[in-house]
């Protein structure tokens, strides 16, 4: 499966979506001007209904990405530069480069009931279902981890999966009890602890990834500082002992006023849970492209700190740079990749590093970081 997939990339991006549109046109053509035989009804009102179905998933996204995607003045409605993941987006990945085109293949046999159709119909509907391969690949380049997250709670073109999932997960919403850490971390499940880390000045300090770590051409991902929980160690010791591994110094601990639980599969709610110091969100994490375990869920427990001194004996393998940023910086990092320059022109600062850092890479969040991102956003709005 991955030999046919990387051979897509040498491809036109768009040359298959333009030719199963031909294809879609050729179909319309053919059944509504061209066969005049006679007709079974009940088929011809059942494609009908498919074909309005079809349509609602082909024009609703127009509206949808303009209104939520945050859309340049004057660019095309694809142009968006903010993941849109809510009405027929929460339930299909493509509802109209997908569904819409599959339900409009499958409308069309059943309206114009010729053989011919159908042999136009099947081709049509495997390059659709092919071409979202790449659709998601430029997606994943585009938002990062955030649209890796989205891939593994909605399907991409299948909006009966997509509609059962997302009732479920609704359902579920209210059924889930996760009174302490141990229910959200499971005894044998991939966990850590990553740490919400502010200055006197209300920055947010992250750790800028060091050599160590798999990172885009040209990019660098920044961080909470933290990481996983070794055996025999309780939440507070991993905090403790990352801090000092990773900048030098120790942390404070503190205990949040709220518990927020961020899931892969819906929406960002408050807990109450009983552990103290109250962490300040249980964050589920997706494995990014490029890393060993990509796809799988790292759970991480995230607490506010402070530091006890200023970063010092960095990491060097694991820590590249300290970086502070503004608490809008912090919100818009799922939404873009500036570079280091724009950045320190915003307002952040280096606090601390191992050598000098190109001023030109792109740093993008993950792990606690984006969950940062995401409860501010949602603080927020």
């Amino acid at each position: 499966m991955k030999d046919w997939q990387n051979s897509l990339r040498g491809l036109h991006p768009h040359l298959l979506a333009w030719i199963w549109t031909i294809l879609l046109i050729s179909q319309m053509i053919l059944a509504f001007f061209v066969f005049r035989q006679p007709r079974n009804q009940p088929l011809m009102f059942a494609g009908w209904a498919i074909w309005a179905l079809g349509t609602i998933f082909a024009i609703w996204p127009i509206f949808a990405l303009r209104a939520r995607g945050k859309v340049p003045e004057g660019k095309n409605y694809m142009e968006t530069t903010a993941l849109v993941d809510t009405g027929l987006y929460a339930i299909v990945r493509h509802p109209q480069g997908g569904t819409a085109g599959i339900l409009l293949n499958l409308a069309l046999p059943l309206i114009g009931q010729h053989w011919l159709l159908i042999i136009l119909a099947v081709v049509g509907m495997v390059l659709i279902y092919v071409d979202t391969f790449p659709a998601d690949e430029a997606c994943i380049e585009k938002f990062g981890e955030e649209y890796v997250r989205y891939m593994q709670r909605v399907p991409s073109i299948n909006f009966v999966a997509g509609l059962f999932r997302l009732l479920r997960n609704r359902k579920q919403e209210g059924t889930d009890v996760i009174r302490s850490i141990s229910d959200f971390c499971p005894e044998g499940a991939e966990a850590g602890v990553g740490l919400a880390l502010q200055d006197d000045e209300g920055h947010y300090l992250f750790i800028v990834a060091g050599p160590r770590h798999y990172c885009p051409p040209g990019e660098l991902f920044y961080a909470g500082i933290g990481g996983h929980l070794e055996p025999g160690e309780d939440w507070l010791e991993c905090a403790h002992r990352e801090a000092l591994e990773e900048v030098g110094t120790d942390v404070e601990i503190l205990s949040a006023t709220v518990t927020w639980y961020v899931p892969q599969s819906s929406p960002a709610r408050q807990l109450e849970v009983t552990d103290r110091p109250r962490p300040l969100a249980l964050y589920e994490m997706i494995h990014p492209p490029g890393t060993p375990r990509v796809g799988e869920l790292y759970r991480i427990v995230v607490y506010r700190a402070r530091l006890s001194g200023l970063p010092s004996r960095l990491q060097e393998d694991e820590v590249l740079a300290v970086i502070a940023l503004t608490r809008e910086q912090v919100i818009r990092g799922r939404e873009r990749k500036p570079t280091l320059a724009e950045l320190l022109d915003e307002g952040a600062r280096i606090m601390a590093s191992t050598g000098p850092v190109d001023d030109s890479i792109r740093l993008y969040p993950l792990g606690t970081a984006l969950a940062l991102a995401h409860l501010l956003r949602h603080v927020q709005e």
